[in-house]
């Protein structure tokens, strides 16, 4: 990450990063390494996104909250975005049926992929096949909630503010 930030760097004196916090980077070596450290150890013309990961983006948790009660009667949801369907093979290279038996089946509510892009009426429209075979994989429903991205720009006005 911090070799794209400074490519980065050499294309503009400031730099916003689209990357979370809490979920998205753990250094096992460095455990208290956290994102927001590294992140302000670039510098202040480098901020980064307020978000714990890219759900959280796209939906704060009290959305996600009130979408999961909607559609899942509040149940455990596992979240997606048009790109883990899209990029199902590289989002969850290596796993086994052992591996997703013992992450997906926990998730009552089913997946909810969360569309701002209108990516999933396409998908269903051309490929249902692949669709009922990604969630028979999955061992769980997968359904989709189309979404404004609202959040996500105001979250990066937010940061891109910071920046001026």
């Amino acid at each position: 990450m911090i070799s794209r930030i400074n490519k980065a760097k050499e294309k503009a004196d400031k730099v916003l990063v689209l990357y979370g916090g809490k979920f998205c980077y753990v250094n096992a070596d460095e455990p208290l390494r956290t994102m927001k450290t590294l992140i302000e150890e670039q510098g202040r013309n480098v901020v980064r996104i307020q978000a714990t990961h890219c759900m959280d983006m796209l939906a704060g948790e009290a959305e996600r909250e009130r979408i999961a009660a909607e559609m899942a009667d509040g149940e455990p949801v596992w979240w997606m975005t048009p790109g883990w369907i899209k990029f199902r093979d590289l989002v969850f290279k290596g796993w086994d049926k052992g591996l997703t038996n013992e992450n997906f089946p926990k998730h009552t509510g089913g997946a909810i992929v969360l569309d701002g892009i209108g990516y999933m009426d396409n998908y269903m429209a051309e490929k249902p096949e692949e669709f009922l075979e990604y969630s028979d994989w999955m061992g769980i429903p997968i359904n989709f909630r189309p979404i404004t991205l609202d959040r996500l720009k105001s979250l990066l006005a937010d940061q891109a503010n910071r920046l001026l």
